[in-house]
């Protein structure tokens, strides 16, 4: 007798217990309704290719329906307090949480901290669910635009439901870890002898100012002093908080004016004064902000 061969389906083989996830496939709103049928294989004890081992296997069955989605709130736009959420996941196992990013939110740090195992986060903007970036055990699920094991930084965040999912990767066996959000305002600094000393700036994250330019200036002279430890980075945009991905870079020796919305910047500072000197047309509020993402040594320190 020939064998017969049928594609398709998930096979999963690991030690301990299993999970399977399916979800529905980019741009879809639901699992396509049907008959699904599983098969539960047992191999005995100490199998052995191209020989089953001995014994009988014994487990429970459970489908749980749905998967559950965790409210976890609405963020606070002004910092004073976190959302947090303690969990755990077996590997493998994908855990959904959505939340509310209001209006006049200038920026929001997502944080994966007590992290044990690998726990991974998958972030996208509406109430879709993502696929896991371990496809172990895991079918279906929209894109994501962000992902990181231990943090997410959004500049500028769109007001609106946020999905995210966070991944036990297989590999890393069962994990457990605390979910921090925390939103991050600018704090004020004088454009004439305004002065912020900073100390201890985590590694990767962001610190934001805003400075009002004054309509008779004729230059602005902007310094970061004694930076120790780490080497961060300045970046200086009009009007709206700074970000990696804004797409519209400005450079002093070849314009005049500054445009609303355009950035100037990265500048590394690394640990020695660098002073900004221009001269441009208009004024409007200009936001600061240093990164600490290459710091080798520790945090970063400097005024």
């Amino acid at each position: 007798m020939r064998r017969r061969y049928l594609y398709g389906g998930r096979k999963m083989q690991k030690a301990g217990n299993e999970q399977y996830l399916l979800m529905p496939y980019s741009g879809q709103s639901n699992i396509v309704a049907g008959t699904y049928y599983l098969a539960v294989a047992s191999e005995g004890m100490n199998p052995s290719s191209p020989y089953l081992g001995t014994n009988s296997s014994s487990y429970t069955l459970t489908s749980y329906g749905p998967l559950g989605v965790t409210n976890i709130g609405v963020v606070d736009n002004t910092g004073v307090t976190d959302i947090i959420v303690t969990n755990s996941n077996k590997a493998g196992q994908l855990s959904a949480f959505q939340f509310v990013v209001p209006p006049n939110t200038l920026s929001m740090e997502l944080h994966l901290e007590n992290r044990v195992g690998n726990p991974n986060m998958l972030l996208r903007v509406d109430n879709q669910l993502t696929g896991g970036s371990d496809s172990y055990g895991v079918d279906g699920g929209q894109g994501y635009t962000w992902s990181s094991q231990t943090l997410i930084n959004i500049a500028n965040p769109v007001a609106t439901n946020y999905t995210l999912m966070v991944q036990a990767v297989a590999s890393g066996g069962d994990a457990s870890y605390r979910l921090r959000i925390h939103a991050l305002g600018p704090l004020p600094v004088a454009f004439d002898g305004g002065v912020s000393p900073i100390t201890n700036q985590p590694a990767g994250t962001w610190q934001y100012f805003v400075i009002n330019v004054p309509a008779n200036a004729l230059g602005w002279d902007l310094r970061i002093n004694g930076a120790t430890n780490g080497n961060p980075y300045l970046y200086v945009c009009r009007d709206q908080s700074p970000s990696q991905s804004n797409l519209y870079g400005w450079t002093p020796q070849y314009s005049a004016t500054w445009p609303s919305g355009y950035q100037w910047g990265p500048i590394m500072t690394g640990r020695r004064i660098i002073t900004i000197t221009t001269v441009f047309t208009g004024t409007g509020r200009y936001w600061r902000w240093a990164w600490a993402t290459r710091c080798r040594r520790g945090p970063t320190s400097w005024a």
